[in-house]
């Protein structure tokens, strides 16, 4: 009966250190995030980004698709690439868990939905050019894809 007892404890034991355990090590990662996430919506906050992104937007459809991203003219064509390039490092860093993609979503999605919606035609040239579906911009997509998902009717909706 007593060695019972003391299987039972030391299981016990090991089951709550374990769990403590992983707790630690999920507050501890998510640590690590904050700086990465801080670090990377840094330009969002930026006047000048912000300038650019809304250029973009409203101005890039004033070309053909057919020019690729890197055949228009100056100054749009280094808008659509930096403001693009942008959301597509966010989109990378969320799909390989670098930092939480809900939260970086939620902060800049309507920004990457839009850029989205404009560049998409360039990208979808520039893709059939390369001669791949998933050549160019694929975490940009991505990263918009979950955007879209999140719903931002509610408070918190990440949870």
């Amino acid at each position: 009966m007593i060695n019972v007892v003391s299987l039972l404890v030391a299981l016990i034991a090991v089951i709550v250190s374990s769990t403590l355990t992983w707790r630690a090590l999920t507050i501890a990662r998510n640590a690590n995030h904050f700086p990465v996430i801080v670090s990377l919506l840094a330009p969002h906050r930026r006047p000048d980004f912000i300038r650019k992104e809304r250029h973009l937007v409203d101005h890039l459809g004033d070309h053909d698709p057919e020019l690729t991203l890197e055949g228009l003219p100056e100054p749009i064509r280094t808008y659509a690439i930096e403001v693009s390039e942008q959301y597509h490092m966010l989109g990378y860093v969320a799909a390989n868990g670098l930092a939480d993609g809900t939260l970086l979503t939620t902060q800049v999605g309507h920004g990457a939905s839009r850029v989205w919606d404009a560049v998409q035609p360039f990208v979808a040239v520039e893709r059939r050019n390369r001669g791949g579906e998933y050549s160019f911009f694929n975490s940009f997509e991505l990263f918009v894809e979950l955007a879209r998902k999140i719903d931002t009717s509610v408070p918190d909706a990440r949870r």
